[in-house]
């Protein structure tokens, strides 16, 4: 997401190479793209006509069907108080302008493997779960069926006391 036609057609152009790639012009169309296509990933400048790139941070956040996506801010601003205001506001990374595209590329490389490697995960506290239910189950089961087996075996304990004096005469 960037308003200046020559950056974003210099990312696009460089990027499509190795990724699927979508674009927009401001905050609006970004917000939308997001919510749409579920992204893996949004570079996304934060000067931007409308909403800024802090504000779209802010709302991809707050939003359940993008507040995973990564974001990486592309920006002027060099000052340590914009990096932290924006690593605040939910960027995942940050990027000053101008950058290299090398860089740039290692950055959502990196980003994409953070992606990748927390889905993973999520999908994996999901499996042990699941496993730990069933195994909660499972074990409930086995509690009542060892008070079952020891009702019978008193019960046979009982009865055989109970005939064996009827059997003694």
């Amino acid at each position: 997401v960037d308003d200046e036609p020559d950056m974003r057609r210099f990312l696009v152009t460089t990027l499509a190479e190795d990724y699927h790639v979508l674009q927009a012009a401001d905050g609006e169309q970004g917000i939308k793209l997001a919510q749409t296509q579920s992204p893996d990933l949004v570079l996304l400048d934060w000067m931007l006509p409308g909403r800024d790139g802090l504000e779209i941070c802010q709302l991809l956040r707050r939003d359940d069907s993008t507040e995973d996506v990564k974001i990486i801010l592309l920006t002027a601003r060099v000052d340590e108080a914009s990096k932290i205001k924006a690593l605040q506001e939910g960027a995942d990374d940050f990027l000053t302008k101008p950058f290299s595209m090398i860089e740039v590329k290692t950055r959502i490389a990196n980003q994409l493997r953070i992606a990748y490697l927390q889905k993973d995960l999520r999908t994996r506290n999901l499996d042990l779960e699941e496993t730990l239910s069933q195994l909660k189950e499972t074990e409930s089961q086995l509690v009542q069926s060892e008070k079952m087996n020891a009702i019978g075996s008193l019960s046979a304990g009982l009865l055989h006391e109970i005939n064996n004096p009827l059997n003694y005469t």
